[in-house]
């Protein structure tokens, strides 16, 4: 790989007669030599008759990337996203408007899934925050050569997640438990693979609110209340992780970040059956953000380095927490939040014996099994970032 661009497109069109171009508004979506791109027309000249008018309308694109000489990225479907209303470009405010807020777009076993404010979106007020939006929730399964609008749905606005079954489904495939083939002749993996009970859980950040939606036809089938079953009177911060005790289990465990109304960052995992989400259960609610957990964490640290024959650390879903920045100040008024992704990781609980790796065999029958965060440090004139683990 040398960084030389391979190829490129120009998705330029016209809409109610306004020439124009469509750019991204979203992060797309790759799947297989699949790519799925939502994309807003911006018109070539808004003093145009119409241009006000068609600014933002959305169109979602299929392209495949193809290793020929010609044509590498091959236009295949599109679907034009309709406008459920009229504004002028003159109403359209920065930084507080729903119009400028990204669409969220998931992929799940052969449907695009996209949470869409969209530019002619309402918006509901809330007392603590700017959540939660109004928002619409839109299902399209890829057929091919074309697609089909499977529902659109009322939601909130705000993270969507939903436990992957591919790893699942693959591994199922490599022990023959199934003799149906789980990819299609284009590659994408087959309708009839959808779990029956598949839900996606949409997170509200203020109030700490979960919802899940049926993933075949975008129904609620319940709620769920995160400050209610963590006991953390505060907001969610950062993205879910969904992960399951076992594969076959009807239950979802959702991880979050939160943070409390002191500015005190913890990560949040609850149980939620998804045949019934309004019925939770608290699997842990560990702080990993605080003046006073750093620094314990910073002198515990310390006293390790020093003494070579210290412990490994704490156990037993206590946090580990591990700066990656350089600022060491720590002010009253500094705040806590756990950023971005949660990430499920697995270690060995035990080492191999010198037997076992004598013969080039695995040796390992326990593993430990927890969760990995970034958790911003926020101060009047600063930031940082610690990564924190629980197990």
């Amino acid at each position: 790989m040398d960084g030389v661009v391979d190829a490129s497109i120009t998705l330029t069109g016209v809409v109610e007669r306004v020439n124009g171009t469509f750019v991204p508004c979203s992060q797309p979506i790759i799947a297989g030599f699949r790519v799925y791109l939502l994309t807003q027309f911006v018109p070539t000249d808004m003093t145009s008759q119409g241009a006000p008018e068609s600014l933002g309308m959305q169109r979602l694109y299929a392209f495949d990337l193809r290793a020929r000489l010609m044509d590498r990225i091959h236009t295949v479907w599109f679907y034009n996203l309709e406008m459920e209303g009229r504004r002028s470009q003159q109403t359209r405010t920065t930084g507080s408007d729903p119009g400028i807020i990204p669409p969220i777009v998931m992929y799940y076993q052969g449907v695009i899934y996209i949470n869409n404010v969209g530019p002619q979106a309402s918006r509901r007020f809330s007392g603590r925050d700017k959540q939660p939006y109004a928002s619409t929730l839109w299902a399209f399964r890829d057929n091919g050569n074309d697609t089909q609008l499977l529902f659109k749905k009322s939601c909130w606005y705000g993270p969507m997640a939903m436990y992957d079954t591919y790893n699942d489904l693959a591994q199922s495939q490599k022990r023959g438990d199934s003799s149906e083939p789980l990819f299609s002749a284009r590659g994408r993996v087959k309708e009839h693979r959808l779990e029956e009970d598949a839900v996606i859980w949409v997170l509200n950040r203020s109030p700490a609110l979960i919802a899940g939606h049926s993933a075949r036809d975008g129904s609620v089938i319940g709620q769920l209340n995160l400050a209610g079953v963590s006991k953390i009177e505060g907001w969610a911060t950062s993205k879910m992780g969904v992960t399951r005790l076992f594969a076959n289990s009807t239950k979802d465990i959702i991880v979050i970040g939160m943070q409390n109304s002191d500015g005190e960052a913890f990560l949040v995992a609850v149980e939620v059956d998804r045949k019934a989400p309004n019925n939770a259960s608290l699997v842990f609610s560990t702080k990993v953000g605080s003046a006073d957990l750093l620094h314990r964490m910073n002198s515990r640290q310390e006293k390790h380095s020093r003494d070579k024959q210290g412990k490994e650390g704490p156990r037993n879903a206590k946090p580990h927490v591990k700066s990656v920045g350089t600022h060491t100040q720590h002010l009253a008024s500094t705040m806590y939040s756990v950023a971005g992704q949660i990430v499920n990781v697995a270690i060995p609980a035990e080492k191999r014996k010198a037997s076992n790796r004598a013969r080039g065999l695995q040796g390992i029958s326990k593993w430990k099994l927890g969760v990995v965060a970034l958790v911003e440090e926020s101060g009047p004139s600063y930031s940082k970032l610690h990564a924190a683990a629980v197990f």
